[in-house]
Order: structure tokens, then C-alpha cells, then sequence
């Protein structure tokens, strides 16, 4: 593993640990344990780092003598600077999606307070008919129930069998 710490090292070139790991994607003290050789990279970092710099894993584990290419601070910069704009990007979706649910909630009150109005007026209709003595007029008709009667029984008339089927009013 003392190849992947020396090819890391040269990797880094001029950046610190910091910046390098901000390139990579990855965490500070992770990168920073792997080149100091406190712990072994995992083979996704490997992946990762050679996917990153363009380099093959051979090389980065030390089995080829190609040279490593040059992470100059341009690049470093076009490519982090590539990688806040994405950021920023996606902040700007997230507080857009936000004001669209307030907006959304907003709405949701408005009509939580117009549905109580309604029925706020609609009561005190009910209630002003009920002083005039009047039958209030519905907003829209009730339902119809019809009542299906059987036949009497043997020895019941029509009218008996009616009365059973209605309660009688109190």
C-alpha cells in the first residue's frame, strides 16, 4: 500500500489535504489517514480516485511506471467551481420547492377560512329562519327516502302495517 500513499502524495502535488479531498468528493481525515498510512484505501476509493484523475488502478497501486497527470490549480478550481454552481443549483430547487409549499399551505388556510364562513352563514340563515318561523331554504334538496311497504299480514290492515314500519312523532 506504501504505492497508493506515494501515488496519492503525488496526486496532491501542491494542494492540501483539504482541497485535494474537496477535488476527490471525499472526506478530509479519511484521505488525510490514507496518506499518511494510518489505514489502507478501501477499493472504492482506488475506484474512485482513478475514475476521478483519469488514471488506470495499475498505476495508482504502483504496478506501472506511467506518468500521473498534472492536477493543476486551474483545473482544480474549473472543477470545483463546476461542483458549487451544481450545488448552488440544487439550493435554489430546494427553497423553490419550499415557497411552493407555503404558497400551497397558504391556500390550503384560505380555503380552510372560506369553507368556515360558509358555514358560519349558512347557520345564521338557519338561525334567522328559526326566529321568523320559516322553513329555510336549502342550499340544495336532501336526499328522498322512499319507504317500501310490504303487504299486511293476515288479519292487519294497510294502515296498522304503515305505523309500524314509521316511528310515531314525539
Amino acid at each position: 500500500m506504501e504505492s497508493v500513499v506515494l501515488s496519492l502524495k503525488e496526486l496532491q502535488g501542491s494542494m492540501n489535504v483539504s482541497e485535494f479531498a474537496r477535488f476527490l468528493g471525499v472526506n478530509q481525515k479519511t484521505l488525510d489517514n490514507y496518506i499518511k498510512g494510518i489505514r489502507k484505501p478501501t477499493v472504492d476509493f482506488v475506484l474512485h480516485v482513478c475514475t476521478k484523475c483519469g488514471i488506470s488502478c495499475d498505476r495508482l497501486l504502483g504496478l506501472t511506471d506511467t506518468a500521473l497527470p498534472s492536477l493543476d490549480q486551474q483545473a482544480l478550481a474549473a472543477l470545483l467551481a463546476e461542483k458549487d454552481a451544481a450545488v448552488a443549483s440544487q439550493k435554489n430547487i430546494i427553497d423553490c420547492l419550499a415557497a411552493s409549499v407555503k404558497d400551497a399551505n397558504a391556500s390550503i388556510k384560505e380555503l380552510t377560512l372560506a369553507n368556515k364562513e360558509l358555514v358560519l352563514a349558512n347557520a345564521r340563515l338557519i338561525a334567522e329562519s328559526v326566529k321568523k318561523d320559516t322553513t329555510p331554504t336549502p342550499l340544495c334538496e336532501p336526499p328522498t327516502r322512499s319507504i317500501q311497504t310490504t303487504p299486511p299480514l293476515k288479519g292487519q290492515s294497510a294502515q296498522s302495517r304503515k305505523t309500524d314500519l314509521i316511528p310515531a312523532k314525539r
